[in-house]
């Protein structure tokens, strides 16, 4: 089979009002969001965005299963700020409930052994920490018991993590799940870390920013075998950056610089099809409108495979 074309790059497109991601609900009624599924065509063309929510309330943090052909999601059905985690059937155009559960749940990523769904718990008394559920919602179990208020994760291999933990400053860590202290890797981080095609993850490096004056915000690729960290481009001023309100991703060998209310916060790939998960504002008449720009990086992107 020939290699997939951007004609058939998929978009699952969030909307929301405020952050992309957000690990605890806020205090305020959550902000009503809903989330999109739109072709990418040739040109980097985005096509007509379909809800695939269409909830009153709060529906974000959208993910792919590893097959792409579904995508899981938090959502508040029924009132109040409780969560729980949705399951949509890309071709069936169905959803179902995950969770059943009194807590929230957050940031729903399927794990590296396929058979269970890793998220952000936030328990009865307000503790995040990371948990798993089997594919259907069942059977929920502490995944690293000790590390706390966890904000956000990437599987980067079977046993290993990174993780987003919250605190002044917020710290990048290494953790492995079969036991020991995680590692901090970096402090003084902004909220977004992702999965790059081969293994390597990024995240937001925030410098500066002291006694008021304005932080500058980077882009940088960490390699979870070597902790070697490589920067790859500097944020735009005044814009946060990676899956919330600013800029850039990589996805073989295209860098995209994205809206300032848009950004990918996802990849899925296969022989014959590409999709990406990005992060929106609510879609009023004007903000239907998409804005991509892309850039060749495949001298870097391309190598690995």
């Amino acid at each position: 089979m020939a290699p997939p074309s951007l004609g058939r790059i998929v978009v699952a497109v969030a909307a929301l009002l405020g952050a992309s991601q957000r690990p605890a609900p806020p205090a305020a009624p959550p902000p009503d969001t809903e989330i999109y599924l739109a072709p990418l065509e040739s040109g980097v063309k985005v096509g007509r965005p379909v809800n695939i929510t269409n909830s009153p309330g709060y529906d974000n943090q959208p993910s792919f299963t590893p097959d792409g052909a579904s995508v899981l999601f938090t959502s508040i059905r029924g009132g109040g700020t409780q969560t729980d985690i949705y399951r949509y059937d890309i071709t069936s155009g169905t959803t179902n409930q995950v969770t059943h559960t009194p807590e929230s749940e957050y940031s729903p990523t399927v794990t590296p052994d396929g058979a269970h769904i890793s998220v952000i718990r936030v328990e009865a008394d307000g503790t995040q920490r990371l948990w798993r559920f089997t594919l259907d919602g069942r059977a929920p179990e502490l995944v690293l018991p000790g590390v706390k208020p966890v904000g956000y994760h990437v599987w980067a291999g079977d046993h290993t993590l990174v993780l987003f933990v919250l605190g002044s400053p917020a710290t990048l860590r290494l953790a492995d799940t079969s036991g020991g202290e995680p590692e901090i890797l970096v402090t003084g981080i902004n909220r977004s870390i992702q999965r790059i095609p081969g293994g390597t993850i990024s995240f937001v490096a925030r410098t500066g920013g002291e006694a008021g004056a304005p932080a500058t915000l980077s882009i940088r690729e960490l390699d979870p075998r070597t902790r070697r960290i490589t920067p790859l481009v500097d944020a735009p001023a005044r814009r946060k950056t990676c899956c919330t309100d600013g800029i850039a991703a990589s996805l073989d060998g295209i860098a995209w610089r994205i809206s300032r209310r848009s950004a990918f916060t996802a990849f899925h790939e296969s022989r014959s099809v590409r999709r990406a998960i990005a992060s929106r504002s609510s879609p009023s008449s004007d903000q239907h409108r998409h804005y991509y720009e892309g850039r060749n990086r495949g001298d870097r992107k391309r190598s690995r495979r």
